[in-house]
Parts: C-alpha cells; structure tokens; sequence
C-alpha cells in the first residue's frame, strides 16, 4: 500500500506562495515486509522516532522558509534485517517544488514520487553518514549541530 497519490497529485508546484505548508509522506516499501523505524528532523525543528509497519505511511507538515530556499528536512532509516542508519535529504527547498512530497523507502533506498510519470520513479541511493548528508545539500557549517540517534 503506498501512500494516497491525493497527497502527490494534487500539488505539484508552489512557488508563487511563498507561506506554503509542506507535506511529506513516507511510506514503508521494503521487500523484507519489515517494519520501518525513521527519524526527521531539520536543524530547529525533530520531528522523533517513529516506527511505522510495511504498507504504512508516516506524514509531517511545514512551512517552508518564503525569504530565501534553505528549508531543509534529513531522515535516518533503519529496520530489523539492517541495523545500520541509512540517510536521505528527504526535503530539500534547493531541489523540491512539491508541497505533497510522497516518498516511499525500499532497501535499495527511497524514490520520490514523478509528477510526470504518476510514479515513484525518481530513486536515490543512500547516503552513508549525517555529514555526507550536510555536505550532499550544500548546507553551511551552521547546520551541522544536527544529530541523529535511532
């Protein structure tokens, strides 16, 4: 079961509202059918651990920066079979124009879904550390008070 395509399909682009509530679904896609435990967080704002089973889906709201493209959202993934973190850029303003960001997360590593192609076709492999993360988003050094423990 991934995450209601409503969420996705609906807004695509939102730049000419600067104010605009983010959503962010990720849903658990992994093969092994193992439950899914996530942390996000950006630099002021942890969203917690949660832990959500095969099929299921966990959401959060935000407002993004309206002055300049900073807002930034990273999330550690970790599940039964594979006890390592895994990390993604989960929301990133530099690169997102979604405000129904869907994500669904495999082992392999998280697609998002393609407004273009109505599928969650735009993959990406994981990152390795919290500070590959940073540097992968072009964040300055100010950011990088941010950690994770799952």
């Amino acid at each position: 079961m991934v995450m209601p395509l409503v969420l996705s399909a609906v807004f695509k682009g939102s730049e000419a509202f600067p104010f605009t509530k983010v959503t962010v679904g990720i849903t658990n896609d992994l093969a092994s059918k193992e439950d899914l435990t996530l942390h996000c967080k950006a630099k002021h704002d942890d969203r917690g651990e949660h832990t959500i089973k095969y099929g299921e889906y966990y959401t959060f709201k935000f407002t993004r920066n309206p002055i300049i493209t900073v807002s930034l959202y990273y999330c550690s993934f970790r599940w039964q079979s594979d006890q390592n973190l895994h990390f993604i850029n989960i929301y990133s303003q530099r690169r997102d124009r979604c405000v129904g960001c869907g994500w669904i997360v495999k082992e392999g590593g998280p697609c998002a879904y393609d407004f273009d192609t109505k599928t969650y076709d735009i993959c990406y492999g994981w990152i390795p550390s919290l500070e590959d993360a940073l540097a992968a988003s072009n964040v300055t050094n100010a950011n990088s008070t941010i950690e994770f423990h799952v």
